[in-house]
């Protein structure tokens, strides 16, 4: 594996440097992404999280989420399932019709837990 490769690209593709093609994941409550192949994903909330749950991942995984409200917005996510945030503390959607908020995380085997940072807030779709 060169060093512009990434360890997760999916079967029979080597992934540049960066996140790949982001993948959709379609809305449930109680969410499931099985990360294992692509390290981008966007879930549009159309209602809130009850549960998020991120499967099968690698020791130091790199990990690109998006989560985007929709028209109606004020989605929450309340159960960050095995992540981390800096402080301990889960960071507050926003929660504006049609805002995005981008998270950056990666996975430590070691403790079986994702150490998550917003990537950034409020962007505008």
């Amino acid at each position: 594996m060169t060093a512009l490769q990434t360890p997760w690209a999916p079967p029979g593709q080597n992934a540049v440097v960066g996140w790949g093609p982001q993948q959709v994941a379609t809305y449930a409550a109680v969410q499931y992404v099985d990360v294992k192949e692509y390290a981008n994903w966007k879930i549009t909330l159309t209602g809130n999280l009850t549960s998020l749950n991120l499967l099968n991942p690698k020791d130091g995984q790199k990990l690109l989420l998006t989560l985007v409200q929709d028209g109606t917005g004020s989605r929450l996510v309340s159960a960050w399932t095995d992540i981390f945030f800096a402080g301990g503390t889960e960071p507050t959607l926003t929660t504006t019709a049609a805002a995005v908020d981008v998270f950056e995380l990666e996975y430590n085997a070691a403790v079986g837990k994702w150490y998550a940072r917003a990537f950034g807030l409020d962007f505008k779709a």
